[in-house]
């Protein structure tokens, strides 16, 4: 592993690696902070390891029966709890009742996504509203912005 000797050495390393051609999607070398993480690294290397039914199962596998707690700059901080049968529990802070959706893995080309579709739009987000949303695999495998889970469903987010 280099070490940076001068701000000006760091500089030059962090731009020059921005500058290469990167092994990662676009939409991660876009997101330059995650484009050096190692998970995001890590993660993106297993998706490519993987055939798409291997992927699939890995994705499913992931978010079945699962609460996860992210923290996001457009959606603050909110759980979510994906059931087995395909629906999907939101809840952001503010609100006294969960938003239901579904989820599901989808072949997309090139290769299997998690697709979210939700019934209405959050509280207090500061992006316009998608009411379905594909997420990439390396995102479902290493998420940046999550800062907790477990399995089954803790917080009764589906009751």
């Amino acid at each position: 592993m280099r070490t940076c000797r001068s701000l000006l050495t760091c500089l030059t390393l962090v731009l020059s690696a921005c500058a290469q051609e990167s092994r990662l999607p676009t939409a991660i070398a876009v997101q330059a902070p995650y484009a050096l993480d190692p998970r995001v690294i890590e993660a993106h290397d297993r998706v490519e390891a993987l055939g798409d039914d291997e992927l699939a199962a890995l994705l499913t596998a992931t978010l079945t029966d699962r609460t996860r707690i992210f923290r996001q700059r457009s959606h603050g901080v909110y759980a979510g709890y994906t059931k087995t049968d395909g629906s999907v529990w939101q809840w952001y802070r503010g609100r006294a009742t969960a938003i239901r959706g579904t989820w599901g893995v989808v072949r997309h080309a090139p290769r299997p996504q998690v697709c979210f579709r939700y019934r209405a739009s959050p509280p207090g987000t500061v992006v316009e509203y998608v009411p379905e949303e594909c997420i990439e695999a390396w995102q479902i495998i290493a998420p940046t912005d999550m800062v907790g889970g477990r399995p089954g469903d803790p917080f009764r987010l589906a009751a």
